[in-house]
């Protein structure tokens, strides 16, 4: 999770526990990761809102790629935030 969630969903995950496992498989993460400039683009607050961009890349879910949206959903399931 170490980069943007999709991108900072999956960076810095501040969500988690240090006791809790991380909840995005290997595959979804690196997936993630292949959005990342993506969202950077879309959501340039991404490394540096509270949030880590959540808000935006929710907010503008429909000028993401079919494809980072899909995997923008599967990593905002995964989390709980769908």
């Amino acid at each position: 999770m170490r980069a943007v969630a999709i991108a900072l969903l999956i960076a810095e995950p501040s969500h988690c526990s240090a006791a809790s496992p991380p909840v995005l498989s290997e595959r979804l993460q690196q997936d993630a990761m292949s959005c990342v400039n993506e969202a950077v683009q879309i959501c340039p607050e991404v490394f540096t809102a509270d949030d880590h961009g959540l808000a935006c890349m929710t907010g503008k879910r429909a000028a993401f790629s079919p494809r980072c949206r899909v995997i923008y959903d599967r990593v905002a399931r995964a989390l709980g935030r769908r």
